[in-house]
């Protein structure tokens, strides 16, 4: 089971995935994925593993105050999985511990370096050895963000013993920005907050509004959630943040919350830099210093306080060489509402030998150990920065670190990781509008036909669009003027960039101006829109990106050639796994047939929708678009 819900066309995305693996094991790249290798020069690693005695103190050697309570020396090896950021600590550890006692023979401890995303997916599935070799003993992603996954997966049942990993080091999630960008909005004396953030990206005059037109837009960068720890904690505090409630805004309930979806979509639609990492953004935002167009290539990004320091300090990889100081330093700002942390946890795996691994564990919390992590940009366990981050004054300013929030569990990532999916990914939408007789009705309780409430809606969810996603818009009824198939449905603005323009007005504003004027008429050709409108998008459809349609109907067919069993034959048919199409059906009214509906959603996968009020109408549009 992938970490989070499969859609259509899962079982593509697993092999193009599998073969992507493949691929890096062919080409590995030092530095990328690095086995540690430090008995002469061949091989894991070989270290005397003793467990330090409670209270003892570390020597600055670290080696002698490893106490040899417990000998753990066996011949076989403890493996050792951790994220690049940390591995190249735990290297230098382990090459002096070697050094300094010296005795063949004993327990070797191959560590190797793999991102967190990727181990997390395969042991949430299973973990395949044919694909990924022996399962490793201690696991040391970068979040226990990463962990909660793992454990809310079925396919993962009895992987990760019960209990939460230790920390090794930690670092706070914070928001890198250029420090001129920073001082126009007033940084030192103030911080950025992740609401900050998402006014900032709906400025519409950017960085004219602050006095420096010449900046361009806020322009927001966000690493991948579902292979960086810091998107994914961008994705989570955000989502938080704006409800002001940490414990539930992103479980399942909490989605269902509108104001969390719209935050969502609002977010998408705002990013400017996308990438799979913050190495990545960081590279690409140097190479634009150099250029001489780094304060409007990047305004702002989620990272670790741990990245901000090692950027400024040139070092443009986890444990590469540094090319020297940038031009432009990044400064940290503490968003005030707190946030999710690089925590580093040790976790321990089902049949792993846990007194030698217990061991490696008071190694790395040893106070030595510990010096060594905060020497290289993180905090201690105990969240307290070290001298190097101190004196880092060049945008640090540890003590300003907000809240630390606890990792939500692991269905509510799951589930947010879903909802951001399908937000991200979406390439092709067309949104339908029944304008048949019944739609003149007026809503209980107001003074609104149906077709209004559903026109606005509409109109309200436009804004929710990316300007590259693929969007359009038809009505249906019958014996519509100038309509194909007996008039049964009209496109209004045929699919295409919401941004495009259309002979002086965008996509956009030409949908507006269309659910203006719908009036309704006539009956209600459900099932043969549904089927065109089917073919249409499938036609349109874009790889891995999730194509859609949304149809608002009074829920019945009464005009239609098709009959329900036709339809469903002809979706049957038109199943392709490559190019699959969801359906959203928001159907409201005295007449909705329900079972009808459910069976056709059933093969082309989507949901049914009946709200029940006037509020909930916005809601289910949301709903639709977010696919949660």
């Amino acid at each position: 089971m992938t970490i989070s819900d499969p859609g259509p066309g899962v079982g593509r995305r697993r092999a193009q995935l599998a073969e992507r693996r493949r691929r890096t094991r062919r080409g590995v790249v030092a530095g990328l994925v690095a086995l540690v290798v430090l008995a002469g020069g061949v091989g894991a690693a070989t270290l005397v593993l003793r467990a330090r005695a409670a209270g003892t103190p570390a020597d600055d050697g670290g080696v002698d105050a490893v106490d040899a309570a417990v000998d753990v020396c066996t011949e076989s090896s403890l493996k050792v999985v951790a994220t690049p950021d940390v591995s190249p600590v735990v290297t230098r550890l382990a090459e002096q511990l070697r050094a300094g006692e010296g005795e063949a023979g004993c327990a070797a401890v191959a560590v190797e370096a793999r991102g967190s995303a990727e181990i997390a997916e395969a042991l949430a599935e299973g973990w395949d050895e044919s694909e990924f070799g022996a399962r490793p003993d201690v696991w040391i992603p970068s979040s226990s963000a990463f962990v909660e996954l793992v454990r809310a997966s079925p396919d993962a049942t009895g992987v990760l013993p019960g209990g939460a990993g230790a920390s090794v080091a930690r670092s706070p999630t914070v928001l890198g920005m250029p420090r001129p960008l920073a001082e126009a909005l007033g940084w030192p004396g103030s911080q950025l907050g992740w609401n900050d953030v998402l006014d900032l990206v709906g400025e519409p005059e950017g960085w004219a509004a602050r006095g420096h037109p010449e900046w361009g837009p806020f322009r927001f960068g966000l690493s991948d959630p579902a292979s960086s720890a810091a998107g994914l904690h961008a994705l989570l505090s955000i989502g938080a943040a704006r409800t002001g409630v940490w414990t539930d805004a992103l479980s399942g309930a909490g989605l269902a919350d509108v104001e969390v979806r719209r935050t969502l979509l609002t977010l998408d639609r705002s990013v400017a830099q996308r990438s799979a990492s913050v190495n990545q953004q960081l590279l690409a935002l140097r190479q634009a210093g150099r250029e001489g167009r780094g304060l409007t290539f990047l305004s702002a990004l989620p990272l670790a306080e741990r990245d901000v320091w090692r950027y400024n300090q040139g070092a443009l990889t986890p444990g590469g060489p540094s090319e020297g100081p940038p031009a432009t330093p990044l400064v940290a700002l503490y968003p005030p509402e707190g946030g999710l942390s690089f925590d580093y946890p040790f976790q321990v795996l089902a049949g792993a030998d846990e007194r030698r691994a217990g061991a490696l564990l008071d190694l790395l919390l040893s106070d030595d150990a510990q010096r060594r992590f905060q020497e290289d940009g993180f905090r201690d366990a105990a969240n307290r920065p070290g001298d190097v981050l101190a004196a880092a004054t060049e945008g640090l300013r540890p003590e300003r670190a907000g809240a630390e929030v606890p990792v939500p569990a692991g269905d509510a990532v799951r589930t947010a990781l879903g909802s951001w999916r399908a937000v991200s990914q979406r390439g092709v939408t067309l949104n339908v509008i029944d304008v048949s007789g019944s739609m003149k009705d007026l809503v209980p309780g107001t003074q609104e036909r149906i077709l209004d409430l559903a026109a606005r809606s509409a109109r309200v969810s436009l804004e929710l669009y990316r300007e590259d996603s693929i969007v359009g818009l038809w009505q249906f009824s019958t014996e519509l003027p100038g309509c194909p198939q007996d008039g049964d449905f009209c496109e209004l603005v045929p699919l295409g960039p919401m941004g495009e323009d259309l002979g002086g007005a965008t996509r956009r504003d030409r949908m507006a101006a269309a659910l203006n004027g719908l009036q309704p008429t006539n009956d209600t050709a459900l099932y043969d829109t549904i089927l065109a409108a089917y073919d249409t998008v499938q036609a349109a459809h874009r790889p891995d990106e999730l194509s859609t349609v949304i149809v608002f109907t009074d829920g019945r067919s009464d005009g239609d050639q098709l009959t329900l069993d036709a339809l469903l034959t002809a979706l049957r048919e038109r199943a392709d796994p490559a190019r699959p199409v969801q359906l959203g059906l928001i159907a409201y009214g005295g007449a909705v047939d329900r079972p009808a509906l459910e069976a056709i959603v059933g093969l082309t996968g989507g949901e049914v929708f009946t709200p029940a009020t006037v509020e909930e109408i916005d809601e289910v549009f949301l709903r639709a678009l977010t696919g949660v």
